[in-house]
């Protein structure tokens, strides 16, 4: 994605360039702009079609990299041969503006996005955010009145000098749930912009800067499906049509793979007359693999599988923090680096499914499982009251009682009334799916792996098919019982799944084709064959498709790091963690994820601005 940071203030383009530099691994072009309505520094973008466009009164671009669905023009999708100069989408998209008004931004563009118009006859800009929130916007002011507006939280207070101003309270927040509560972020006077929002300013030298915002999309609870089977068949069209859009415009196409069930129903509905790739990432070779490698088999799909050395994510910390912030957790890009290994970008187009089990099997509602001689019986989802939200559904901490005896309770305090206070803003819209739709709207500060969406735009040309807003849309409009024991999703991705009905998931041993009422006659056979393996030849290492973060921070590389950064930064823990645990071991109030997050706060104080990525 093309990422931008703009300002009120009169500063050096160097300045906006050098801090855009920092987030990347690889240095790319930046073009900076200015006027009277401000300075505007933009990143060059490897997504085709999007380049700015400007004529004598407007300047006009997007970031992200949306499929382009205008009106009285055919869906596009970027193609091989466009390069990133190309930028006769923006000319499209500006004009059907400017000619027939505001366009229908729940439409025309389809995925993560930022659109930016400048009017430099009225020193007018406004900011377009999609309707979910895949593509965060965030605004500081800083103490002289100005704005900075960018899509990176730490460029932006850099830019506005508020990174040193902590918040304790989202410190303490990302701490706990491992995301700040939104609209919040880490630093004291610097907020997300809204999801689905247009937002205005007015530059003049006599009238100063003018905000507005004006709202055109929110996950309402209204106009419910009534069908399951129509809203099955409707999420399986939208998806195709992804797809085939994506699909449609390259000769060659790469996807990610794995033995679970979301990468290989989309594999299933990737036309098979065009070249595959498929890439599946594990510590070492194991079930993970050989399953996703008798997908890729199955569907014709040429399988690339790549490994991780035992440090790879301490190697990978300071690379990722630049890449997504040091509030998003950066372990969740877990394709950092491969996509110079693989040369994963070198393809006009990498498929994925990540939100899948978001938007269509919720996530983020606990369920009771009963265990039956190793038997998973269909689960009963609860829907939470308000007074659970105060956490999120993985948190380590499970009730204010815990959490205060770790963190300053009056910050504690302060973290509940935030997310409790989001969770009425979510229940005004959603009272009776609040408890799911409280820990994914929106997107990216609420979710914990909404880092992977954002780092791997970064990274290549990135499509994930569940950021289609057709299909966000439809999974607004389904009931939340609809989404339990995956009956939705497996009824629309029935078809995709057929080729591969006789492969079981690799970690859980259902199997992906079949209902979760079947799956109870069938599932144990698996666990069973899997127990005797095990007995047999002995039990494999790690046999999922993601580290064991236990080890990971087991390391006396972790130790070390850990050490350096307490001795140099330790003192912003005295402020939010109680006095008795101020001296105790990490490993004794934290979990590994967390130390990791920790760590990557830690070395984000001095090690983000320090000196430019090689």
């Amino acid at each position: 994605m093309s990422d931008f940071l703009y300002t009120t203030a009169a500063t050096s383009a160097r300045d906006l360039e050098r801090l855009l530099h920092i987030m990347h691994p690889r240095q790319r072009q930046v073009q900076t702009f200015q006027g009277q309505w401000g300075q505007l520094a933009l990143l060059d973008d490897h997504y085709a079609g999007y380049a700015p466009f400007e004529d004598e009164r407007y300047l006009l671009f997007v970031t992200g990299g949306p499929l382009s669905r205008l009106h009285g023009e055919p869906p596009r999708a970027p193609t091989a041969e466009q390069t990133s100069r190309d930028a006769r989408l923006s000319q499209a998209l500006l004009k059907r503006w400017c000619r027939t008004g505001t366009p229908d931004w729940t439409s025309e563009l389809s995925g993560p996005f930022v659109v930016v118009r400048v009017d430099k006859q009225l020193g007018e800009i406004i900011f377009v955010t999609d309707p979910i929130g895949f593509s965060s916007l965030y605004r500081a002011q800083t103490n002289s009145g100005h704005l900075v507006i960018g899509t990176h939280p730490d460029l932006v207070a850099q830019q506005a000098e508020r990174f040193s101003d902590i918040d304790q309270a989202a410190l303490v927040d990302l701490l706990i749930n491992r995301s700040v509560c939104y609209p919040y972020t880490l630093y004291r006077n610097v907020s997300q912009i809204p999801p689905g929002t247009l937002f205005t300013l007015r530059c003049s030298p006599k009238m100063g800067i003018q905000e507005a915002s004006s709202t055109y999309w929110l996950p309402l609870e209204q106009d419910m499906e009534t069908d399951l089977e129509d809203a099955a068949a409707c999420l399986r069209e939208a998806i195709a049509g992804y797809v085939n859009q994506v699909s449609g415009a390259v000769g060659r196409i790469a996807m990610f793979l794995s033995g679970g069930e979301d990468s290989r129903a989309i594999a299933g509905a990737v036309p098979r007359n065009i070249e595959r790739h498929g890439y599946v990432f594990v510590d070492q070779p194991n079930r993970e693999s050989r399953t996703a490698c008798r997908v890729a088999r199955v569907l014709g799909i040429h399988p690339h599988v790549g490994t991780r050395t035992p440090d790879r994510y301490l190697r990978n910390l300071a690379g990722c923090t630049r890449l997504v912030g040091a509030q998003h957790e950066y372990v969740h890009v877990h394709t950092f680096g491969y996509e110079q290994e693989c040369r994963l970008e070198d393809y006009p187009a990498v498929l994925g499914g990540i939100g899948a089990d978001v938007f269509a099997k919720a996530l983020y509602v606990p369920t009771r499982r009963f265990q039956r001689l190793g038997i998973a019986l269909p689960e009963q989802g609860v829907i939470l009251g308000r007074e659970e939200a105060g956490f999120s559904v993985d948190a380590w901490y499970r009730d204010l009682r815990s959490a205060k005896q770790v963190f300053t309770p009056e910050l504690v305090d302060e973290v509940y009334a935030r997310r409790l206070a989001h969770y009425d803003r979510v229940a005004a819209l959603r009272p009776e799916s609040a408890a799911e739709w409280t820990h994914i709207w929106p997107w990216s500060p609420q979710t914990n792996g909404g880092a992977d969406v954002t780092g791997n735009r970064r990274l290549f040309r990135s499509f994930e098919v569940f950021t289609d807003i057709e299909i966000i849309k439809l999974c607004a409009r389904v009931p939340l019982s609809w989404k339990l024991n995956h009956r939705l999703f497996q009824r629309a991705m029935k078809p995709f799944l057929r080729p591969t009905w006789m492969l079981p998931h690799a970690t859980e041993g259902y199997f992906p084709y079949f209902s979760t009422a079947t799956n109870i006659f069938l599932r144990p056979g698996n666990l069973l064959c899997w127990k005797l393996q095990d007995r047999l030849r002995g039990p494999e290492d790690n046999p999922g498709p993601w580290p064991v973060y236990s080890r990971v921070v087991a390391s006396q590389a972790m130790k070390d790091l850990e050490h350096s950064l307490l001795q140099q930064h330790g003192g912003l823990l005295y402020g939010i963690v109680t006095e008795a645990h101020q001296e105790k071991p990490l490993a004794d109030w934290l979990s590994p994820l967390q130390r990791l997050q920790l760590a990557q706060l830690l070395w984000s104080r001095s090690g983000l601005f320090q000196s430019q990525p090689t």
